[in-house]
């Protein structure tokens, strides 16, 4: 008998290496038939990348918003669907399925109750603390990073641990079969990832963001990469100055797939960020994290108070 498995990637990009290996690894066994659903063409992109990267033939599939949704978006700049208009358009396909598997939890899962059985994979690092986390009553398994995550999760009620599986950082699995990009810089210089993250309340962009371009510009025995969050574009309104686009030891990236994919993370010396489970994946990236120690500065998201201690690395 075979199994049906759908792994929902609705929500952003950035979401999807982080589940998309479960796929592939599941795809190969022997019993199961996954196809990763997708709302976008960019979206499927990313999967098609991923697969071939990854040597998988898993099946693709694009879901769409109704013809109403899919009118009003011609007016919006979104990335992809909602993903509620998305689910509650497609929720009889969906049902077919025999389970679904998601690294976000979508609030709007409730089209689904009593249907397939549900698995959230999750994204990130995990170790950040969110006030709520809707719709998680409606998994049936989770798929954690780590103990820490299990015990926050198991603390709020949010779950049972017999329905809790570790299974460690999936998006590493990417990392080990990648293929090495070029040299960014015409030099041996060390290298600086700046990640500032996407929310403007935990962010140090709007703090002191054009002052580390600054710093950079002025300091040319170092080489920069400035890759923020895939959303801080969106949310900032980022306008970057002439002196900064074309400066020769900063490289500027406000969108491509090395942004989600770890190359920055691994060719980086030193990372300095806000609240990114990317830190993460610079400390730990192989075959790079042999080479330690990593520096990983942290960059304040707010002036601290006075009396205030600052405290290094703040990823949660």
């Amino acid at each position: 008998m075979t199994r049906h498995v759908g792994f929902l990637f609705l929500g952003p990009a950035a979401h999807i290496a982080h589940a998309a290996t479960v796929a592939f690894e599941l795809d190969a066994m022997p019993g199961y038939r996954v196809t990763a659903l997708v709302s976008s063409a960019a979206h499927a992109r990313t999967i098609e990348d991923l697969a071939a990267l990854y040597g998988s033939g898993c099946r693709l599939e694009r879901l769409q918003a109704s013809p109403l949704h899919r009118l009003l978006r011609l007016f919006k700049r979104r990335a992809h669907p909602r993903v509620r208009y998305v689910l509650g358009h497609n929720r009889h396909r969906l049902r077919g399925f025999d389970a679904l598997v998601s690294p976000d939890a979508y609030a709007n899962l409730h089209h689904l109750r009593g249907g397939p059985r549900m698995v959230l994979a999750g994204h990130g690092a995990g170790l950040r603390a969110h006030g709520r986390y809707p719709g998680m009553d409606m998994f049936d398994l989770f798929l954690l990073p780590g103990r820490t995550k299990l015990e926050r999760l198991e603390q709020m009620g949010y779950v049972d641990p017999a329905r809790c599986r570790i299974i460690g950082y999936p998006k590493f699995d990417l990392a080990a079969g990648r293929r090495q990009p070029g040299q960014l810089f015409g030099n041996d210089n060390p290298v600086v990832l700046y990640n500032p993250h996407f929310n403007l309340r935990e962010s140090s962009w709007s703090h002191w963001g054009r002052r580390v371009l600054d710093w950079f510009l002025a300091h040319p025995q170092y080489n920069l990469i400035f890759a923020p969050h895939v959303l801080l574009p969106t949310h900032a309104r980022l306008r970057l100055a002439r002196r900064h686009r074309h400066a020769a030891n900063i490289r500027l990236d406000l969108g491509s797939p090395a942004l989600i994919d770890m190359t920055y993370t691994g060719l980086a010396d030193i990372y300095l960020g806000d609240v990114s489970s990317q830190v993460y994946e610079f400390v730990g990236h192989p075959p790079a994290a042999l080479h330690l120690p990593r520096p990983a500065p942290a960059v304040l998201a707010r002036q601290p108070q006075p009396g205030h201690v600052a405290h290094g690395n703040r990823a949660r």
